[in-house]
């Protein structure tokens, strides 16, 4: 078999240079849709889930690699439902990791004012833009499946209750939870037509600043004098 192939090629040479010329073309196409990864994805075909358990451990049930990952996203996402009205109390509530692996992060950058401007950014508001500009914008991005922040300090606001004002005004930690709550939250309306139009009404009730949170009314007294959440803590 061998030696006929051997002849063939001697007598048709023209037939098997151009059978070498198509081979070659062929793959130098297939090459530039090859997919190049520097650290190729060796990790199992994975849905993770996240949750915090007190002295548990992670046990792992890996899907099979020709399953589809988003089946079997929605697969674990029935069995959360149905585990939620099972778990005990202290359990965080179970959720979804974005679809990622163990090797999907695929860059790493550092946030960091030009030259020049270094004191005027903290390490506060350098992470404040991080989390509420950049990261808003390069999770847009085609592909990108989530963007992880760490570094830096997350800005917060602390609200110091003061308990001996608490009872002598008779108010509960409880009342301080829902008056935040209920200032701190859009509310819808109704709507009106304008020709072919409808505009929606809606009151936006987001806290902006301190000052929003120190004005916050937690209750009324019985003389009818608002009580502010600045009278009885501190924020």
């Amino acid at each position: 078999m061998l030696n006929q192939i051997i002849a063939f090629s001697i007598k048709n040479k023209l037939i098997v240079g151009l059978f070498i010329i198509a081979l070659i073309g062929y793959g130098s196409f297939q090459i530039t849709k090859l997919p190049i990864d520097a650290v190729p994805d060796i990790t199992d075909n994975q849905v993770q889930v996240i949750t915090v358990t007190p002295s548990l451990g992670a046990p792992d049930v890996v899907f099979d690699d020709d399953v589809d990952i988003y089946w079997a996203r929605q697969q674990v996402t029935e069995r959360i439902k149905l585990v939620k009205s099972q778990k005990p109390a202290e359990l965080v509530k179970p959720e979804l990791a974005p679809v990622t692996t163990g090797l999907a992060e695929i860059y790493q950058y550092v946030l960091k004012p030009k030259k020049g401007y270094e004191t005027k950014y903290s390490a506060t508001e350098l992470r404040t833009i991080q989390d509420w500009i950049v990261k808003r914008q390069l999770i847009d991005v085609k592909g990108v499946a989530d963007v992880s922040s760490f570094g830096g300090k997350v800005k917060q606001y602390e609200i110091a209750v003061d308990a001996d004002n608490l009872n002598a005004h008779h108010i509960t930690m409880n009342d301080v939870f829902i008056a935040l709550e209920k200032n701190n939250e859009n509310t819808g309306g109704a709507y009106i037509e304008k020709k072919s139009t409808v505009l929606y009404i809606r009151a936006e009730g987001l806290i902006g600043n301190v000052e929003d949170i120190e004005n916050i009314v937690v209750k009324n007294t019985t003389n009818g004098i608002p009580l502010l959440i600045k009278r009885c803590c501190r924020s």
